[in-house]
């Protein structure tokens, strides 16, 4: 997968040099291909911001926890080295729905394939972006913690 479609944070890459599992790599690799392919369907650019987005300037990346104890969404942002994103937790919401545009065959599938799945979304209205993820556990081989995300803008 080129490294500009996935984060590994540095403290799981320090650790795992070798980068993930095949099975998490092709898992990843998977994901962020149907992201796109769904984005570009319905003439956005990411999945995960949809239509509402003011911009198409931003896709759907892949992303990596490891096989960590991961205490929720927030946390989960907080290790992908994003807690700034955090200043006003009003601004937050954690969910376990996924976005409309999930409801395909193939993402559904994918879905499928994740344990405990969180969705954020954090509004920043100092930049006027909006950061969206959605991670889970995998539920089968490493049981590593995966996921998306993508950014949305706004001029509200």
């Amino acid at each position: 997968m080129p490294d500009y479609l996935s984060v590994i944070p540095g403290s799981v890459q320090a650790a795992h040099p070798e980068g993930p599992p095949s099975e998490v790599r092709e898992y990843l690799i998977n994901l962020v291909r149907c992201a796109h392919t769904v984005a570009n369907a319905h003439s956005c650019s990411s999945v995960l911001a949809g239509a509402g987005s003011e911009s198409d300037e931003y896709g759907d990346v892949a992303f990596w926890l490891g096989d960590i104890d991961v205490n929720g969404g927030e946390d989960a942002v907080g290790r992908l080295g994003l807690s700034h994103w955090i200043s006003d937790p009003s601004k937050m919401t954690v969910n376990d729905s996924l976005p409309m545009l999930f409801n395909t065959p193939t993402l559904a599938q994918l879905g499928r394939s994740l344990d405990r799945i969180e969705r954020v979304t954090i509004h920043n209205d100092q930049h006027g972006a909006i950061l969206h993820v959605i991670l889970g556990r995998l539920t089968s081989g490493s049981h590593d913690w995966v996921g998306i995300m993508g950014l949305g803008t706004t001029s509200d």
